[in-house]
């Protein structure tokens, strides 16, 4: 196996596009194209390997300044209400944002690169997307929000 066919299967298994990228391989053989009723060929619309790879960069370099701005503040709302119960009183709620504040900036701006790109990772099959420049809110999967992230 060279090193090109190597780094594209190692690309689409982190991609989750393993059997895309093994279809393409002309050695082997891929399954009979699947058929309508009519007899004419399903086609599903297909993102090649080299848009998902290179959409990974711009959306980590995008992502992180985006995550630099909503992981502090999802980590302070996060954490005011763990710290107070979830409940509503005023004194308790800015004196536990008073005492996080520093350190949600601190992880927050910390976290921001690997969120990023773990999100350019996760959303490779829809290159140059908002889930995968970290624009959405919650989880892709579930449309709900994830303990400190906001933006899977």
């Amino acid at each position: 196996m060279n090193f090109q066919k190597a780094l594209t299967i190692a690309i689409a298994m982190q991609c989750g596009t393993l059997g895309a990228a093994l279809a393409e391989d002309p050695v082997v053989n891929a399954p009979a194209p699947a058929t309508v009723s009519n007899g004419s060929p399903v086609t599903k619309p297909h993102k090649s390997l080299f848009l998902k790879a290179i959409s990974i960069i711009p959306a980590t370099l995008i992502g992180t300044p985006v995550n630099w701005v909503k992981k502090p503040i999802d980590e302070e709302k996060y954490t005011i209400g763990q710290a107070t119960n979830d409940s509503h009183n005023p004194k308790q709620t800015v004196s536990a944002g008073i005492l996080w504040a520093p350190f949600a900036m601190i992880t927050g701006v910390l976290e921001a690169p690997f969120f990023a790109l773990d999100n350019a990772l996760r959303n490779c099959d829809q290159p140059f997307s908002k889930a995968q420049f970290s624009l959405t809110v919650g989880d892709t999967t579930t449309d709900e929000p994830i303990h400190g992230q906001t933006s899977r």
